[in-house]
């Protein structure tokens, strides 16, 4: 018995016990036997969690530059913006802020600039982790999705054309070998006649042989007649 049929056997029997709440919330996956059903969504799903180990590469990429990233804004607008840039975890919210693009120019850099009399190299810090991170390495992470996915999703396609590329194929071999068996039929009958033909010709020969004996009688019209 599954989470989602165990929880619906306790809360049948008691609603009082710690924890039942929670064992309920296992009926809202009951959708995902949707995903098994029916076929496009289960390419989908497939697809997805093909594409997840290059994905997956690509994050580890983008957390390393978030962390770089992290590291120099503690140490340059640390007593500037502490709330922002106070520590090393408040630094890498503070650039996937950045990265997503949620008001970075209008809550960080403006404010960075103008209120805290930082220089314009403040801009050049932000535009250049938004172009590395958020322009380049999140269109790297939806380019090795989009590919993975593709290519999880048309693999029973390329199967099937297989499947039809090894028919095609066959038919000419099948066509090349019932005319082979039937050349070696051909050819076995032909050398049955010649045999047929050889003891023939031999037969007559003999029969020749024999009419030239001096005993050998010979069928004359006479003979036939009486």
């Amino acid at each position: 018995i599954n989470a989602e049929y165990m929880g619906s056997i306790v809360s049948m029997v008691s609603d009082s016990l710690p924890g039942v709440s929670v064992l309920r919330l296992f009926r809202a996956f009951r959708v995902f036997r949707l995903f098994k059903r029916v076929e496009s969504l289960r390419m989908i799903i497939e697809g997805v969690i093909a594409s997840l180990p290059g994905v997956s590469n690509a994050f580890v990429v983008l957390g390393l530059l978030m962390g770089i990233w992290s590291v120099m804004g503690v140490e340059f607008f640390g007593e500037a913006m502490p709330q922002e840039f106070g520590s090393f975890s408040q630094g890498m919210l503070t650039m996937f802020q950045v990265m997503t693009m949620d008001s970075w120019a209008s809550s960080i850099v403006r404010p960075l600039v103008y209120d805290h009399g930082i220089g314009p190299w403040a801009a050049v810090f932000f535009i250049s982790y938004v172009f590395v991170a958020a322009i380049i390495m999140s269109n790297v992470v939806v380019a090795i999705l989009l590919e993975r996915f593709i290519s999880a999703t048309q693999k029973p396609k390329d199967t099937t054309s297989e499947d039809m590329a090894l028919v095609d194929v066959a038919g000419p071999l099948r066509h090349t070998e019932l005319e082979t068996c039937s050349s070696k039929r051909s050819d076995h009958l032909q050398d049955k006649l010649d045999g047929i033909e050889q003891s023939l010709r031999t037969i007559k020969e003999h029969l020749a042989h024999l009419s030239q004996q001096p005993h050998f009688p010979h069928f004359t019209p006479s003979m036939t007649q009486g």
